[in-house]
């Protein structure tokens, strides 16, 4: 099977791409110099495929962050896999499924002027609490009709964290009726381990998921509201890029906003 290439570029406020990147997926690589491409999209030939602009956003500061940064932790990383996970922070029965801390909510809120100004036709959100608060302070008093979805591709690395682990998926719906939730596989979240952590190979895959389900979405331009982990894989290892910047972990609430080409002839045929 035959995968589509990816081609990113930060966007310069509102003005033009400009630079050079080498990035591949599923182990196909293309070098494409990404040259005074609008954000209008359709207005500059440079680049041809289904274009996206798509605005990355990792959630605002959680409750397990604050317990991590207790512990000593920073980013992504934790030592418990293969040890003593009852030392772990992230394993405490009171962060489960972590919602935002008054700071997160704050951080949420300043998403509204950095996205005031585009055109979004979609939100995906990971269906973990502090992602969909994060999308709902943030976004939704500022795009009110614009729908909300819920996407299990970009949720957080599965298994032994409980702040990872999903709430039942009826309590979710009570409280975030405005997002859609069809795409949850079920009421109780099997997916997650106690005794078993997901693997790197295993989030790329997510991340590849994500992407040609991207690539084959109507929308041009979305919000994807997720969290650090699953975006180091996504920039990393599903995307290979030359910018170092785009690869370094996301601050909370910090949002990048890239352009996505999908090349003409490079989609996958059954």
């Amino acid at each position: 099977e035959k995968w589509a290439s990816v081609i990113l570029a930060p966007l310069l406020h509102e003005t033009y791409l400009l630079g050079t990147h080498t990035m591949t997926i599923h182990d196909e690589v293309e070098h494409v110099q990404v040259i005074g491409h609008s954000l209008a999209l359709g207005s500059n030939s440079a680049v041809s495929g289904p274009v996206k602009v798509v605005h990355f956003v990792r959630h605002g500061q959680g409750f397990h962050n604050v317990a991590g940064a207790k512990a000593g932790l920073h980013g992504v990383a934790c030592g418990c896999i293969g040890n003593d996970s009852s030392q772990c922070p992230y394993t405490a029965k009171e962060i489960e499924d972590a919602d935002l801390t008054e700071q997160g909510m704050a951080e949420a809120r300043l998403i509204r002027e950095t996205l005031r100004e585009r055109t979004i036709e979609r939100v995906m959100v990971s269906p973990l609490t502090r992602t969909l608060r994060t999308a709902t302070v943030g976004l939704l008093p500022e795009i009110g009709p614009v729908p909300f979805l819920a996407v299990e591709e970009i949720r957080e690395d599965m298994g032994v964290h409980l702040c990872n682990r999903r709430t039942p998926l009826s309590k979710l719906q009570v409280k975030f009726p405005h997002v859609d939730f069809s795409m949850i596989p079920g009421e109780e979240d099997t997916e997650f381990a106690m005794d078993r952590k997901e693997t790197m190979s295993e989030m790329t895959a997510r991340c590849r998921k994500f992407l040609t389900w991207l690539r084959d979405r109507p929308e041009q331009e979305v919000v994807v509201v997720c969290h650090a982990a699953i975006l180091w894989v996504m920039f990393t290892t599903a995307i290979e890029i030359a910018d170092p910047e785009l690869c370094s972990e996301f601050r909370t609430a910090e949002v990048r906003s890239l352009v996505l080409t999908f090349p003409q002839g490079s989609c996958s045929h059954e």
